[in-house]
């Protein structure tokens, strides 16, 4: 049977990734937040028919707020949304869109936006049935909330806008949502407010780019320790008797990672004193990774469970502030990239090494005994995706600009900080999975293949078969799609041994 998930408890950005891909998971929020919610909503009417202010209820929007609205046309509601889904580009990921409806529908459910409660159990009913809108990639400054991108969210609820089933139809929203037997909303106060004005697309988005830097960090691991035997790397450089005496605990975790992985090998070079940074340093490069991770993970964490709203409604009065505004995960998504650069330098430094005949210690040339170029272009590539990454990498945070008429005076742009991550997580991985392909077949060449690790052997005997087609049946291209997926599936298996052996995380 397929999980049921309580959207009214905590969440974490795991539970966000691994929920928004797996389209089997079903949602509910329990019976008895539904009644709270409702008690909230009453209170709420209650106080804006007695003459309660509340901002985008009984005033405008944005640098039209002084504007008093005494009773709005049902359609106001439906043209705000209209006026907000002001997206570009292509669509956005199935998968992201539906981690911002489980966001969205997790921080209602706190009860400080006074929504009506349909609301909630509409995007409840629309992920359990996988109808899921279609959202252009960009328009959001994280801001007044991710704006643009939730509009189109609402737009959906409302039977307005694009959507897609399961089996990949995609048609209006009111269409698709009646042959399942969904009622859309029909507009009330506030409503359509509060599924715009919040991070859940920029939070979403920040999942997904937090857990794809587990899976890279846990992937640098694994190549990093292939070409550490591949190089005959002195162990004696990942002892915890040199990283203890550093305080960082992110560092004793990595070494002793690494430990494990070697613990049965028997390669060794007693010419080599002191080996290059790239090689002698991968424990502190990934240990200062991994503690920057821990810190991302615990803001996104925060914001997926918190109320990004506003107005709300708090001790049954309605009042405004900046919980819309973005800035704990636009630093955590500009932190989370400029975290990468230096191991993903330092997995250059290594291919350069094991590819250059003059530092890899006696393979040959690129890899390659025939007069062609073997494994060359791969480092090739390799510098193609650090300088796209090295433009990603700058600060979205640094720039900002004022909107609605200077009410909104600078904005957060933690939704772009957040898919810059994004981007650079998928460009990272394809880097580990070039390293993983040529230092898996630099150390098949070696003698002393056999006196390697037990779990390095393994690592590179799920190679073997694309060491067979190397330049005959596939491209090089093709080949590094092929150990990409491999170095996936052995990431996602050493992290379920190191989450067993708890002495180790």
């Amino acid at each position: 049977m397929s999980p049921r998930i309580d959207l009214s408890k905590d969440l974490s950005y795991r539970d966000v990734y691994r929920y928004s891909v797996n389209e089997k998971v079903s949602f509910y929020i329990d019976d008895k937040k539904i009644n709270e919610l409702r008690e909230i909503r009453e209170k709420f009417l209650r106080y804006i028919e007695s003459g309660g202010v509340c901002y985008g209820v009984s005033t405008g929007l944005g640098a039209q707020l002084t504007k008093k609205v005494s009773s709005p046309e049902q359609y106001y509601h439906i043209k705000i949304l209209m006026q907000h889904a002001a997206g570009v580009g292509d669509f956005l990921p199935r998968e992201v869109v539906r981690g911002a409806m489980i966001i969205l529908a997790r921080q209602l459910s706190l009860g400080y936006s006074a929504v009506d409660p349909y609301v909630i159990e509409l995007l409840v009913e629309m992920l359990n049935k996988n109808i899921i809108p279609l959202v252009p990639r960009y328009g959001s400054l994280g801001a007044s909330g991710d704006l643009a991108p939730m509009s189109y969210i609402g737009l959906s609820l409302y039977g307005k806008g694009l959507v897609e089933d399961e089996n990949g139809r995609r048609g209006y929203a009111e269409e698709i949502m009646r042959e399942h037997g969904i009622e859309p909303l029909r507009p009330k106060p506030k409503d359509f407010l509060s599924i715009i004005n919040n991070t859940a697309m920029s939070a979403s988005v920040a999942s997904h780019a937090t857990y794809k830097a587990d899976k890279l960090l846990i992937s640098l691991i694994i190549t990093s320790s292939i070409s550490i035997e591949a190089m005959a790397t002195p162990k004696q450089h990942f002892s915890q008797k040199i990283t203890g005496l550093k305080r960082y605990e992110s560092l004793k975790i990595i070494s002793r990672i690494l430990n494990m992985i070697l613990e049965d090998s028997s390669v060794e070079n007693k010419d080599i004193i002191q080996d290059r940074y790239s090689f002698r340093t991968i424990p502190q490069i990934l240990g200062s990774f991994y503690e920057g991770l821990i810190h991302v993970r615990d803001l996104v964490d925060r914001e997926i469970n918190s109320s990004s709203d506003n107005p709300v409604f708090v001790d049954e009065e309605c009042v405004s502030g900046g919980n819309f505004y973005g800035i704990y995960i636009a630093n955590a998504m500009d932190y989370l990239a400029h975290l990468v650069v230096q191991p993903l330098i330092q997995v250059d430094r290594r291919v350069f090494t094991i590819l250059d005949p003059n530092l890899n210690r006696g393979l040959p040339p690129f890899l390659t005994e025939k007069e062609d170029v073997g494994l060359m272009i791969a480092q090739y590539t390799i510098s193609s995706l650090l300088n796209r990454i090295s433009l990603l990498v700058y600060p979205s945070t640094i720039f900002t600009t004022p909107t609605s008429a200077s009410q909104e005076d600078h904005v957060s742009n933690s939704y772009n900080a957040a898919l810059k991550s994004l981007e650079i997580m998928d460009l990272a991985m394809d880097i580990a999975a070039i390293e993983y392909l040529v230092s898996s077949y630099a150390l098949s060449k070696r003698p002393w293949f056999d006196k390697t690790s037990s779990m390095v052997k393994r690592f590179v005997k799920e190679l073997e078969p694309v060491f067979n087609k190397m330049f005959e049946e596939k491209t090089l291209g093709e080949l590094f799609a092929i150990s990409k997926k491999i170095l996936d599936g052995l990431s996602d298996e050493l992290l379920k041994l190191l989450e067993k052996k708890k002495d180790l995380l």
